[in-house]
């Protein structure tokens, strides 16, 4: 019988040494072991993906990012940068031969060339104050990006390093703020200003497209890039506001400016609210951009901004609106999510809502309707918890399929013909 007793305490014991293992408070050390995956973009022959994984150093207080390109089912993960340095914002070519990448292995974020062919990478800009949100032109000839530039030097690479050098390195180190808007957070302008440089790849020269004191594109608290290029490659659209009193103003407004620089017009002077996210129509012939409350589209031939989807009436915010053109540029695709979903946290929102349209847009051969419900979706279920992860669908996840909105030029007055 003692022995029994003796047996089975030991195996007790055992036992809950062995569930004290298993179960273990999570720790620091346990956070920077996660690694995670952003930036999802499918290459234009809808073959490959491209994305970021980053992962932290905990004793040496790093974080690494690299970019990593699979097949689109998910085969062949292959990592194309490997420099103990932080590479995003991955860009295909238009053929999707090669991808364009930012890295600051120079020590200043600058655009990098991978090559496929040769496995190599090359840089592409040397641009001294660094670069941020890279866009490439549809024809693949120019990189629009945004940079903190002195307004006095512009796309003058050189006269900005050494203006930095002296305000930075110099005897006196002092700024002085005669206007408000010095300091966003715990940035200060320091009499720099953010505006859009174009960078011609094969001449190797710098624009200066939105010179003068305003910031361009503005700071977008759901994040974006702020500018986009025409389908022709032609000109570029923006936002920033240009109000006597920025500070006292919440006024943003969609700029149109050649790539060759010169006058830039507003399209949206009547509106004296919030304009932002714009995106061409396939086509060229429209603009849809966030408003408020709702999406706009913006006709070229009339200079007329029409409403397309005003959603006063629920709690969502605008960002949670999602829209995109049919490839043809013939419809407009927009949807809500959920209502009756409570938002707990917007972390992680926007890169949850890439991930389910990519998949089912993958899986479905490209039905965008499909795409944005489950994206949708997805990015309700994270908003509905805390943190960046939480609450994403798994694998056979039922969910809700919103309705979305397909509009075509002519109905609803929604598009105006050219």
């Amino acid at each position: 019988m003692k022995r029994i007793l003796y047996l089975l305490s030991v195996v007790i014991f055992m036992t809950a040494i062995h569930a004290s293992a298993q179960k273990k408070a999570f720790a620091i050390e346990d956070l920077y072991k996660i690694r995670n995956v952003g930036a999802p973009v499918v290459s234009p022959d809808g073959k490959h993906i491209a994305y970021t994984l980053t992962g932290y150093d905990l004793p040496k207080g790093k974080t690494m990012t690299d970019i990593y390109v699979m097949d689109a089912d998910g085969k062949n993960n292959v990592r194309i940068t490997d420099n103990d340095k932080s590479n995003f914002s991955p860009l295909w070519t238009a053929d999707s031969k090669n991808l364009y990448y930012e890295s600051t292995l120079s020590g200043t974020p600058q655009v990098y060339l991978y090559t496929f062919g040769d496995k190599k990478s090359t840089q592409i800009t040397d641009f001294s104050m660094g670069i941020s949100d890279p866009v490439l032109s549809p024809d693949n000839k120019l990189i629009a990006f945004s940079a903190e530039v002195y307004p006095e030097c512009g796309a003058d690479s050189k006269l900005n390093a050494e203006t930095d050098s002296m305000a930075t390195k110099g005897p006196v180190q002092a700024y002085v703020a005669d206007h408000l808007l010095f300091r966003h957070w715990t940035d200060y302008a320091a009499g720099k200003c953010s505006h859009i440089l174009i960078f011609n790849i094969e001449t190797k020269t710098y624009r200066d497209v939105t010179p003068g004191e305003f910031m361009s594109p503005v700071f977008m608290l759901g994040g974006g890039v702020g500018f986009d290029f025409s389908p022709d490659s032609k000109e570029l659209c923006y936002v920033s506001n240009h109000s006597e009193h920025p500070e006292a103003s919440t006024n943003a407004d969609l700029f149109l400016v050649p790539v060759t620089g010169g006058e830039a017009v507003n399209i949206t002077k009547d509106n004296l609210a919030w304009d932002g996210w714009p995106v061409y129509s396939p086509d060229g012939k429209y603009i849809a951009a966030a408003n408020g409350v709702c999406y706009n589209v913006w006709d070229f031939s009339t200079g007329q901004l029409v409403a397309v989807l005003n959603a006063p009436e629920y709690r969502y915010p605008t960002a949670s609106i999602k829209i995109c053109f049919s490839p043809d540029g013939k419809y407009l695709y927009s949807a809500l999510p959920d209502s009756n979903k409570k938002i707990i946290d917007t972390t992680g929102a926007g890169d949850s809502f890439a991930a389910g349209f990519l998949s089912d847009y993958i899986r479905y051969n490209g039905d965008i309707e499909k795409a944005i419900q489950l994206g949708l979706a997805n990015s309700v279920a994270n908003l509905s918890e805390v943190g960046a992860k939480t609450g994403l669908l798994e694998k056979n996840s039922k969910f809700n399929r919103v309705k979305v909105l397909k509009e075509g030029c002519g109905q609803n007055n929604l598009c105006i013909q050219k």
